[in-house]
């Protein structure tokens, strides 16, 4: 009984999340996509109500692990396919079979790959464009400073 419930409980976190990314499209609190945060809650509340009913408190912590896990599995996959070059040159050949380079390289070069993450990152409230200069917008992000003190300490390693 227990299986079925976790097939039921990954088939719901996919169908919601799918959901959430086309309600709330690329919206982001940083480091994280709005619709990640409002699927990762829903489906603690929704899988966590459905378990005390039919298995009472015993199977209760096993909920919140999968959707943690779930949920870390999503977050890093997504992250991954739309921030990777390489990735996006991939799933376009999958979808297109074939490219000509001429013709990709006008759809998809250096300057789009820049100007689609400064856009990002405009959009999200997370830099500042003010006379061609780019800044960190210090009001919106908190987290932004916790990320910059540990990519440092990493580059020290």
């Amino acid at each position: 009984m227990y299986l079925n419930f976790f097939f039921l409980n990954i088939i719901l976190f996919i169908s919601l999340l799918k959901f959430f990314l086309i309600f709330f499209k690329d919206k982001y609190i940083f480091p994280f996509r709005v619709a990640e945060i409002a699927n990762f809650v829903t489906n603690i509340l929704i899988n966590s109500l459905l378990v005390i009913n039919f298995f009472e408190y015993e199977l209760l912590l096993n909920v919140i692990v999968t959707n943690c896990c779930l949920s870390f599995i999503f977050y890093n996959m997504l992250s991954m396919v739309n921030t990777s070059p390489r990735t996006k040159i991939l799933l376009d050949l999958y979808d297109n079979k074939q490219l000509n380079i001429k013709n990709y390289l006008k759809k998809y070069n250096e300057k789009i790959i820049l100007d689609n993450r400064i856009e990002r990152l405009k959009t999200n409230n997370e830099i500042l464009v003010k006379k061609n200069k780019i800044k960190i917008n210090n009001k919106g992000i908190k987290f932004l400073k916790i990320v910059i003190l540990a990519f440092s300490l990493l580059k020290k390693m």
